[in-house]
C-alpha cells in the first residue's frame, strides 16, 4: 500500500487526490494546496519506488488498486476529484 502524503484532512469536505509522476515529486501543487486546503482533504501520492524502498507499481491498474486500497478507510460518501500531472511543467 502506498502511503499518501496528508496535506489537509477535513472530514465533511471533498477530496482531492494528487498524483504526480515526472520525478516523483508533490512540490509542484504547492500553490493549489495553498489554495484549496481549507476546501477539500488533500492526499498527494508519491510515485512507489522513486523515493523510498517500494517496489514501483507496474501497470496503471495496480496504481489504481493500491491508491483505491489506501483511501477505502477515508472515502465514505464523500466525493473524489483527482488529479494528475504527467506532463512535467
Amino acid at each position: 500500500m502506498t502511503l499518501p502524503v496528508v496535506f489537509s484532512s477535513l472530514e465533511d469536505k471533498p477530496i482531492l487526490c494528487l498524483f504526480s509522476w515526472a520525478g516523483g515529486r508533490l512540490d509542484i501543487f504547492s500553490d493549489l494546496i495553498l489554495h484549496l486546503e481549507n476546501d477539500c482533504s488533500i492526499y498527494g501520492f508519491p510515485i512507489r519506488g522513486i523515493e523510498n524502498e517500494a517496489s514501483p507499481h507496474l501497470t496503471l491498474e495496480q496504481m489504481a488498486l493500491d491508491y483505491l486500497e489506501t483511501l477505502a478507510p477515508v472515502l465514505g460518501q464523500r466525493k473524489v476529484v483527482l488529479g494528475w500531472r504527467i506532463d512535467g511543467r
